[in-house]
């Protein structure tokens, strides 16, 4: 999510180009993917997104990346597109301002991560919004992207949301 601007549009042009050369890459098991792919299709098939690329051709158990944008306003008018689903795809969200774009941090269902990409422009805003961000996530991540967790009974996720270890303590 980003407010729409010439620095969003050169992010979808890079990641659009990025896509294109990605290899897909092997899930888990038959079942994940075949979840994957059912979340892809949901996805793709919503009149408000529009796909900007994908990855190199699946076989096998492999999974093709995807990547997609949309429209703040379509966002906040179809909950549908903010389900989670395991694998590599993305939607890009144009915001059409901080207003909408905190509106739509409110919109959100908890995660687990919320990752933060700034210039020095954006801190402030980043700051102003984190209130919002703390209540949706358990861990806020900036420059960079969470590395995946071990699931064991000793890791304790945190985060405001129903999977966290406090909760299955209850």
């Amino acid at each position: 999510m980003a407010v729409d601007g010439p620095a969003q549009n050169r992010f979808v042009t890079a990641s659009r180009e990025a896509i294109t050369s990605t290899l897909p890459q092997v899930l888990l098991t038959d079942g994940i993917r075949a979840a994957y792919e059912d979340g892809v299709e949901g996805t793709a098939g919503d009149a408000a997104v529009d796909p900007l690329g994908s990855a190199q051709a699946p076989d096998n158990c492999m999974a093709q990346a995807h990547l997609f944008v949309n429209e703040g306003h379509d966002l906040l008018a179809a909950p549908v597109l903010q389900e989670e689903f395991f694998g590599a795809t993305s939607l890009i969200v144009r915001c059409a301002d901080m207003q909408q774009l905190r509106m739509i941090i409110s919109a959100l269902e908890r995660q687990l991560t919320i990752a933060l990409h700034l210039d020095a422009g954006d801190q402030n805003d980043a700051r102003s919004s984190l209130p919002l961000l703390e209540r949706k996530a358990g861990r806020i991540l900036t420059y960079g992207f969470g590395t995946g967790v071990e699931v064991a009974h000793v890791m304790v996720h945190g985060g405001p949301h129903t999977a966290t270890s406090a909760e299955a303590l209850r």
